[in-house]
């Protein structure tokens, strides 16, 4: 069942996803290409994503992203290139083999049509074995660990430059610090174990000093730094700083720690925030040549979310979260995240309360940053997320 969107947003969708790969160097060596992403190219052009445009063109393969203006993304092909981030879990296993870490970039698609859900049906279907140590002839290993991660970044129309409204940014943080314990129950992340080789890189916006103390109450509600956030960030370059600070000397770029939610593209390269101007729905780079493309990205550990049907009702439901943060009003965000009116601190909206009348299966009250009372407020805004999508998350949800 395909998913209406309102008529005042359209969102595009560009996946990225990492993995390290690897092939016996004996094998490797019968092989036409000059890298393991040309083979794995080949082996995406046989199952032919459609692209974009039904066009289906061939896989492009790039040696790096650096000097490309538009940072890999390609407006009909998917891409593969080499990640310098990607590490293996055991490097001294590989020592006979010829070892690649490729990120694959998916072309920007309309969120809402079938074309990107099939693609990605087809590419990320198209797994190789994972890594054990013996001898397999032909065979390209792959091995997903806490350095590979797939990024969701979600556009707004087909003008990649325009960006979000400033409240549709700050409704959607404020309910990303309410749902981020569900959220990441919902994926599994809490169970995710990471390796000594590879530890943990993804943070939480909470490490921000933004939402640390003195900033908030040592006791602080989740309700709390959403309100926190809302009195205290009245601008996108505000929101962003509190949001996505620059981290610590220990988290530096350099050793590739990345924020779940990130909407820093909203900024120019000095920090500063400058709206989409241009009404064409055609993109404008900028005058240096670089094309930066103003995005709501959300990123994980690749394995929790790289199969397809995760990941597509993934990306169905941060549409929907997208879509929420810009139609809902802000009392009715406020009431969904249990934020008093008055009181910055815990308040009886934070209990079991109910927000407006519930279908039969959601009677029960439901307490803010649950699953089902999030479903209940897009669905009395008229976010029609996909029954599917609704089903699959709480049927994953209550196992827990």
């Amino acid at each position: 069942m395909s998913q209406q969107q309102p008529e005042n947003m359209v969102l595009s969708i560009i996946v990225e996803a990492n993995l390290f790969t690897a092939m016996r160097a004996t094998t490797f060596s019968t092989y036409p290409g000059d890298t393991l992403a040309h083979i794995l190219g080949a082996r995406l052009d046989r199952v032919q994503p459609q692209g974009p445009g039904g066009q289906r063109r061939p896989v492009r393969v790039i040696s790096n992203i650096d000097d490309d203006p538009h940072q890999g993304v390609d407006s009909e092909r998917w891409t593969l290139t080499t990640d310098p981030t990607v590490s293996p879990n055991h490097p001294e296993w590989f020592d006979a083999y010829v070892t690649q870490p490729i990120k694959i970039i998916s072309p920007p698609y309309p969120l809402y049509m079938p074309g990107w859900e099939a693609d990605a049906q087809r590419v990320f279907s198209q797994r190789s074995e994972q890594y054990v140590p013996i001898v397999r002839h032909g065979v390209m290993y792959t091995e997903y660990n806490p350095s590979t991660s797939l990024n969701i970044l979600i556009g707004n129309s087909e003008n990649a430059t325009a960006g979000f409204p400033f409240r549709a940014v700050r409704n959607l943080a404020m309910l990303l610090l309410v749902y981020e314990p569900e959220l990441d129950r919902m994926v599994r992340l809490p169970t995710y174990i990471c390796h000594p080789n590879n530890p943990k890189r993804w943070v939480s916006p909470l490490r921000s000093p933004h939402f640390q103390p003195p900033n908030v109450p040592e006791d602080f509600s989740r309700a709390t730094l959403a309100s926190h956030l809302l009195n205290t960030c009245p601008d996108m370059q505000s929101l962003i700083c509190a949001f996505n600070p620059e981290l610590p000397e220990s988290e530096q770029p350099a050793k590739h720690y990345y924020f779940k939610y990130d909407f820093s593209s909203h900024l120019d390269a000095t920090g500063e925030y400058i709206p989409g101007t241009n009404q064409n729905k055609r993109d404008s780079p900028p005058p240096d040549g670089q094309f930066t493309r103003k995005t709501l990205q959300f990123r994980l550990p690749s394995v929790l979310v790289v199969d397809p049907e995760i990941l597509i009702h993934w990306a169905r439901l941060l549409g929907g979260l997208v879509e929420f943060a810009n139609e809902v009003n802000l009392n009715t965000l406020q009431e969904t995240l249990g934020i008093s009116d008055h009181n910055d601190g815990p308040s009886p909206a934070e209990g079991n309360t109910t927000v407006g009348p519930r279908p039969p299966e959601f009677a029960a009250p439901q307490p803010p940053g649950s699953l089902l009372r999030l479903l209940t407020a897009m669905e009395q805004a008229n976010i029609h997320l996909d029954s599917d999508t609704a089903r699959f998350w709480h049927r994953r949800r209550m196992r827990g």
